[in-house]
């Protein structure tokens, strides 16, 4: 009887449960999800629109509906449904009917039909427009950019529209921000197509900023010196705007009237803001030498900052340069005193350097920090390196000059420099300054022409003429001496080889190569005897050990330490090496090695001309392999 109670309860207490359906998604109330001022807020718009209670419940409803997940976007939602809800509220329940024809009549002109303005009213004051201006305002923003349906070449014109994406490309804004910038236009009242065309192109240029101009990286740093110098950052996008205006459209034009830009609204800027004590002492004297006052000191300062200098020695650096190349005196008179003025260009006259260069030598000078006695020395030592061989002794000299140093494959800027050193010196008549440049090459080279022959070069020095027939005898005595060490060379090759000297077609530093080069074209009675010659190479390799030093004494006595074997494998791989560079004759090897050739052997171990060099590393580098 019990247990039939118990099931009569459980059958009441089941026909009494809801319903599954019933417990589904409850309905959230709007402070579940906003708080209490956004639903404050939300209840004072339905208010201002005449609704009831329930419909932001009916909001609320159909937001969940649509499981949005951001915030934003859900009270967006409601302020929408509320907006639409209200279709009967019109412009005049906010605003003054004077006020409202206004509006009807001004959003007609961008295609704005007389309902879309009553919700661009409402539009308004359900983003929180409370003031008529505010109002007005922000439905006119709305209208633009959501509900006119006006083009831009409705308002503008198919060339004038043109023209204006065209200044937007410049620019890299799109076709939308142009249609947004003609629509405002005709909202601010523009009403030619001259007119329009320029408040449209205002507007465009009003929304550019940095970064899309500039690019990230340029406006960083420019926000870093905003920062450095104590400026808003927001100068940057001012400037930016304020270019573009002025007609600038090329990214170095818009970048320098944003550094300058900055350099001129810069206030109350001191040097020890960014440099030390020291620096601003060197930066202040080196100013006051160029008749600077710390005005123009500070603004060279400032520009190295906006020109992107960091760190202070940078800064300082950039400074000094900007300083050097800024000064406003016109002679050196003005800058130092007259007397050194004229030292230096007593100096620049003897060594025929322009007039001109003297001003630019006292300015680099100072920059240095020069002063004085010292400012003379560097003043001097600028004016040396503009010494031209040209301006002094003319060109065909120079380059007779210049093509005597190649044939003894000298480099040209060596040449040059010595020029201007004997220049310097006071060498200006073209006799002593040819006379000197042309000993010095010779100099360079007395291990292959001998002390007899400089004697002679040197002692008929007056015959400049001549030099090409002296140099021509020079190389045949080279010639003669390198060829007795090569018994067996057949005439032939000696004919030839003194035909290429008289013809000019070789020079000094080719000659040991040029000299191979025939002999492996036409042969030598050696060939026969080279097995036969290896004790005579190890005998040559313990003269020439006594003359060397350096690596190449340690390549030798590796060489001299090797088996008969090994040593007749070590002349197989010199061969080779040889032949690497054209040079196919071990009979060279006699040479390489003979004690009478101890300049040679020098060349090797310095590297100064780059076949010694190369053979004796590649002689190395292979020893190990023996």
């Amino acid at each position: 009887m019990k247990g039939l109670f118990i099931l009569l309860g459980l059958v009441a207490l089941t026909q009494c449960a809801p319903a599954p359906s019933a417990l589904a998604d409850p309905i959230l109330s709007c402070e579940d999800i906003f708080g209490q001022e956004t639903c404050d807020g939300l209840r004072d718009i339905m208010t201002k629109f005449g609704e009831k209670a329930d419909v932001l419940t009916a909001a609320i409803k159909a937001m969940t509906d649509k499981h949005l997940a951001n915030i934003q976007e859900k009270l967006e939602f409601i302020r929408q449904f509320l907006v639409d809800k209200a279709t009967n509220v019109s412009c005049d329940k906010f605003l003054p009917q004077a006020t409202c024809d206004q509006l009807d009549k001004l959003l007609a002109l961008i295609k704005v039909s007389v309902d879309d303005v009553n919700r661009a009213v409402r539009e308004a004051i359900a983003h929180g427009a409370t003031t008529a201006a505010d109002i007005v305002q922000k439905a006119k923003d709305y209208a633009r950019d959501v509900l006119s349906k006006a083009t831009c070449v409705d308002l503008l014109g198919a060339d004038g529209c043109q023209k204006l994406k065209d200044f937007a490309a410049k620019f890299h804004l799109n076709v939308k921000e142009v249609l947004k910038a003609v629509r405002e236009a005709i909202l601010e009242h523009a009403t030619t197509v001259q007119d329009i065309f320029n408040k449209a192109k205002d507007f465009l240029t009003g929304e550019l900023t940095c970064e899309q101009i500039l690019g990230a990286k340029t406006c960083a740093a420019l926000e870093k010196a905003a920062q450095t110098l104590g400026e808003r950052v927001t100068i940057i996008n001012k400037a930016l705007q304020e270019a573009v205006k002025n007609g600038l459209t090329k990214v170095p034009e818009i970048l320098n009237y944003i550094q300058e830009y900055m350099v001129n609204m810069v206030t109350d800027f001191k040097c020890t803001n960014v440099l030390s004590q020291d620096l601003c002492d060197k930066i202040m004297a080196i100013g006051g030498h160029f008749k600077d006052g710390v005005a123009t000191i500070n603004k060279a300062i400032e520009e190295a900052i906006v020109h992107g200098a960091a760190g202070m020695q940078e800064i300082y650096n950039v400074a000094i340069a900007w300083l050097r190349d800024h000064v406003t005196a016109k002679t050196c008179e003005e800058l130092i005193d007259p007397n050194i003025c004229q030292k230096i260009k007593d100096f620049a006259k003897k060594v025929h350097v322009s007039v001109t260069d003297v001003m630019t030598a006292v300015k680099e000078a100072i920059a240095e920090g020069a002063w004085g006695p010292d400012l003379v020395k560097k003043a001097i030592d600028y004016l040396k390196a503009k010494i031209s061989c040209e301006a002094v002794i003319g060109k065909a000299t120079c380059d007779r000059i210049r093509a005597l140093a190649d044939k003894f494959g000298i480099a040209l800027d060596k040449v040059d420099e010595i020029m201007r050193e004997a220049i310097a010196r006071g060498v200006t008549k073209v006799s002593e300054l040819y006379k000197t440049v042309v000993k010095w090459i010779m100099d360079q080279w007395t291990d292959l022409i001998g002390d007899e022959e400089m004697k002679y070069i040197e002692g008929e020095q007056n015959d400049f003429l001549d030099i090409k027939g002296r140099l021509q005898k020079a190389l045949m005595e080279a010639v003669e001496k390198i060829l007795a060490e090569l018994q067996g060379v057949n005439e032939v090759v000696r004919q030839k080889i003194k035909d290429l000297i008289v013809r000019g077609k070789v020079s000094i530093f080719a000659l040991r190569k040029k000299i191979m080069d025939l002999i492996a074209e036409f042969g030598t009675s050696q060939d026969e005897q080279l097995l036969d010659q290896i004790d005579d190479l190890r005998e040559q390799l313990k003269l020439a050990l006594a003359k060397a030093k350096g690596f190449v004494k340690l390549t030798i006595k590796s060489l001299l330490a090797l088996s008969k074997d090994k040593l007749a494998q070590a002349k197989a791989l010199i061969k080779k090496i040889l032949g690497d560079f054209g040079m196919a004759q071990d009979s060279f090897i006699d040479i390489l090695l003979d004690e009478t050739h101890e300049q040679i052997m020098q060349d090797m171990e310095e590297e100064i001309t780059a076949f010694s060099g190369m053979v004796m590393e590649d002689m190395i580098n292979h020893s190990e392999t023996l």
